[in-house]
């Protein structure tokens, strides 16, 4: 599989990585691009959004290892200029923003308080990602650590719950990994136990990606996560919510509106039943 990374992207991630070495700090690519990577592109899946921007999750122990990997992009290897914001620095060369949210030893309950600003930030299930991640070959000389998707869905999902009220844009990701999940080459699964349970000659097989997907969900994330998972998902199996209507199109009768809302909202119920039966 090609990553179809550009020069400019593998110059900023070697520093990016070369960073964390020294300090011998672990990161992991999350966000929009990770998505590109490992689910996008690996299934030849148009992409639905695409951003120069690269994200970071952080394990630190504490805010001064977090300052020090930050001091270290900016004054010991040159390579970056601090951004507006305290997690933010943009690659001098190409223009690339990158973030970096730190998490682990600062963590107080999945959450963390940026000291300057006091914005809080929801970080929950970052040591998940990090922990199961795949690393992926980028170039002979840059190796990083990427999310599995289950997991990338479990941070997108903790994404919406932080900012629903400011954007629309982590349930369109969200919506767009749960309706594209690829089913090919896994239909016996649906079929087996514990999935068979539920997979009657009834099933609307329109349902098996979202299915699938909660099942893949439930089995990579610990009970905690999901715990604090479902109550979020359950927002949206109701096809009145305004969340929904983010979700679909214009439609020239209210009749035809009403039966889309039904179909996106049954999919997080599928996606919900498959969590729960893994449990």
């Amino acid at each position: 599989m090609t990553h179809q990374l550009t020069q400019d992207e593998l110059d900023c991630l070697r520093s990016v990585q070369r960073a964390a070495d020294e300090l011998g700090i672990a990161i992991v690519v999350v966000g929009a691009n990770a998505r590109r990577l490992v689910f996008d592109l690996a299934n030849g899946i148009p992409i639905h959004r695409t951003t120069n921007d690269w994200d970071f999750g952080v394990r630190v122990p504490d805010w001064g290892a977090f300052r020090q990997m930050r001091s270290n992009l900016v004054e010991q290897t040159d390579a970056f200029i601090s951004g507006r914001y305290e997690h933010r620095l943009t690659h001098k060369a190409s223009g690339i923003n990158i973030d970096l949210v730190p998490f682990g030893g600062l963590e107080n309950d999945g959450r963390i308080r940026w000291p300057d600003s006091a914005f809080e930030m929801n970080v929950f299930g970052f040591s998940e990602a990090s922990e199961n991640a795949a690393v992926l070959d980028f170039a002979p000389d840059l190796r990083m650590a990427v999310p599995t998707v289950p997991l990338l869905v479990a941070l997108k999902v903790f994404a919406f719950a932080d900012r629903r009220h400011a954007t629309n844009r982590d349930l369109s990701d969200l919506w767009h990994v749960i309706r594209n999940y690829v089913l090919s080459g896994r239909e016996t699964e649906l079929y087996d136990e514990p999935l068979g349970a539920i997979v009657d000659e009834a099933f609307d097989w329109d349902y098996a990606g979202p299915l699938l997907l909660g099942y893949d969900l439930a089995r990579a994330c610990k009970p905690a996560t999901i715990e604090r998972l479902l109550p979020i998902l359950e927002l949206l199996t109701d096809p009145y919510c305004n969340d929904i209507g983010a979700l679909i199109s214009r439609f020239p009768s209210a009749e035809q509106e009403e039966q889309e809302r039904r179909r996106v909202s049954a999919s997080f119920r599928w996606l919900m039943r498959g969590m729960r039966i893994a449990r």
